[in-house]
């Protein structure tokens, strides 16, 4: 069984205490296509366009700013079409279902994420790579639709700019509410 659906996010913020004072809007549109291996047990990618500070994962913002305040600006304009930050993802996951009930699942992603960013504001560019599981469940309208909803990662990252002189690398947990995704599948 093949499906065909898709992740998106929105989210505005404003950071009144930034200097000047920081805020727009962040958005993913990350489709994705998948086969099944077996009842539970799936393959597939997403892929996509992020723009914003979503577009910097699962780090914190703040991160970013205190460790590299020097090439990533405290003052990116996600707001303008010129400037902020934006990615193209791919992101190649296996997907195994831990527990099925009626139209109801849980499921886990193994995903191995690539982002390639740009810094439209500096006209710099970042690499990230994320190796994580997913938390996600999903519940199905009928025998072809599937409503999905993934929340937060455990596991690995790592992000760099492109000449190589800056790093940062994190193992954590991350289940909060900025890391939501929701979505919907099609199966054929």
């Amino acid at each position: 069984m093949t499906d065909l659906g898709g992740f998106d996010d929105y989210e505005d913020y404003n950071n009144t205490e930034a200097t000047p004072a920081d805020k727009g809007s962040s958005f993913k549109i990350l489709p994705e296509i998948g086969y099944h291996l077996s009842l539970s047990t799936a393959v597939g990618a997403s892929f996509g366009y992020i723009k914003g500070y979503a577009a910097l994962g699962s780090f914190d913002i703040a991160d970013y700013k205190a460790l590299l305040s020097t090439l990533i600006s405290t003052a990116a304009d996600t707001r303008s079409d010129d400037g902020g930050y934006h990615a193209i993802r791919l992101a190649p996951y296996l997907r195994y279902t831990v527990v099925r009930k009626g139209g109801f699942e849980i499921f886990a992603d193994a995903v191995a994420g690539f982002n390639f960013i740009m810094d439209k504001s500096s006209d710099t560019n970042y690499l990230s790579l994320e190796l994580c599981l997913r938390p996600g469940v999903s519940f199905a309208i009928s025998d072809s639709v599937k409503l999905l909803a993934k929340i937060g990662s455990a596991g690995f990252q790592h992000f760099r700019n492109t000449d190589g002189d800056i790093k940062l690398t994190r193992f954590g947990l991350d289940l909060d509410g900025n890391n939501l995704m929701l979505g919907a599948a099609y199966y054929f």
